[in-house]
């Protein structure tokens, strides 16, 4: 059985696949129910927030012959599964990371005009930040006509080094960092389909955890407080009163205040009771 990275098997698929981006998505949704969808997008944002996840999804929307009514592609037809496997002819992706010279954009843009059997060309450029003076100049030439059957994505993490003239021909979608709770809660979901061990690194929680009580409790009572650490409790309980997320452990429970009335004196034992030294 072939071998495949885990980012590739859980790339979004549709819509409902895209975390933290609701807005961007509500948006774009909204220029393709309404056949309203511009000559090109660009994608700015950290990495990690599903630009070239959201290109795909956008490509499948408007190219899948299956597509129900709240836009959702099939998933399921040949045009969805290759270009899930980057292999539909007419949807392209290209990465400026080290190739961003005039060149290699004007064969990008000269092969953007090519018929193709599918519904919607799609063109994505990744990193297109990196372009050069004149690979940007040669990316003005499409984004000026309005015949062209090919949506343009570009996406990038560096917005400020995006030239003017090409940002203004394009509908910029700022995307955002995800949560960290929607990226933990999703990794949980991943690591459940994947009979991976979701509490390998518990212990290591629970030791720093210790450590980290003492510490609280010296301070407290420097402080003229006190305190009551509890650490046996039915830690499920715990969770659903105070509705925590399934990332969530509670470890321990902490009692903080100022004391009414002394407690009732304890006696501890001596040592040499305990333990016997030889």
């Amino acid at each position: 059985m072939a071998y495949v990275e885990l980012y590739k098997k859980y790339r979004p698929k549709d819509w409902n696949g895209i975390i933290g981006q609701d807005s961007a998505v509500k948006q774009i949704r909204e220029a393709i129910k309404n056949n309203r969808v511009p000559t090109a997008y660009s994608f700015s944002g950290p990495a990690g927030t599903g630009k070239t996840s959201i290109a795909k999804v956008i490509a499948k929307t408007l190219n899948c012959p299956n597509v129900n009514e709240d836009l959702q592609p099939c998933n399921e037809c040949s045009v969805c599964k290759n270009i899930d496997s980057d292999t539909l002819i007419g949807v392209q992706y290209f990465s400026m990371a080290n190739n961003g010279e005039v060149d290699n954009v004007r064969r990008i843009v000269q092969d953007a005009q090519t018929k193709v059997a599918i519904k919607k060309k799609v063109i994505i450029i990744d990193e297109y930040h990196n372009l050069s003076p004149k690979g940007f100049d040669a990316l003005l030439i499409p984004l000026e006509k309005d015949n062209m059957n090919a949506l343009f994505i570009f996406c990038t993490t560096e917005l400020d080094k995006i030239r003017p003239a090409v940002l203004s021909r394009t509908q910029n979608i700022s995307l955002k960092p995800v949560k960290q709770k929607e990226l933990a809660k999703n990794l949980i979901e991943i690591a459940k389909k994947e009979n991976l061990p979701i509490d390998k690194n518990r212990e290591g929680v629970y030791f720093d955890c210790g450590l980290w009580t003492m510490q609280f409790a010296n301070i407290a009572y420097a402080k003229g407080y006190d305190t009551n650490i509890i650490g046996g409790f039915i830690r499920e309980k715990v969770a659903e009163l105070f509705e925590l997320e399934e990332n969530l452990i509670p470890v321990m429970l902490i009692a903080l205040g100022k004391k009414e009335k002394d407690a009732r004196p304890t006696v501890r034992m001596k040592a040499e009771n305990l333990v016997r030294f030889e």
